[in-house]
């Protein structure tokens, strides 16, 4: 018998971390990295500006199973789309926290901000 209160707080527990999952329209707009202070813009059409100083990359983004951000690119280097995957472990509103591409953790803060870069062609 003492299973079944075990089982219904870990279903609740389960329940209560599900709910702090974002779905792809909770991530539009512009975020901004505490770490290196990147900006990423992500759109409702499903692509995305980032910038840093003088450094600028388009490309398309995703949600994948409500915690992985997958930023995909043409790399001219590489002659071929790159995909970054990026995981979230906490999203309140306008705060994610998320360990990057490179397993680094950082916090990205929604901002009221926005460059409007036109499209590049590739």
């Amino acid at each position: 018998m003492k299973i079944l209160p075990c089982l219904c707080a870990l279903l609740i527990m389960h329940a209560g971390a599900r709910a702090a999952t974002p779905d792809a329209k909770d991530l539009v707009g512009t975020w901004q990295a505490q770490r290196n202070l990147t900006f990423l813009e992500l759109h409702a059409n499903l692509t995305y500006d980032r910038y840093f100083a003088d450094v600028f990359d388009q490309g398309r983004w995703s949600l994948r199973d409500h915690d992985t951000l997958e930023l995909s690119a043409y790399s001219a280097v590489d002659k071929k789309i790159v995909t970054e995957r990026h995981v979230i472990s906490r999203f309140r509103g306008s705060t994610m926290a998320m360990r990057g591409a490179d397993g680094k953790p950082d916090v990205w803060r929604k901002i009221n901000y926005t460059r409007h870069m036109p499209r590049m062609s590739h």
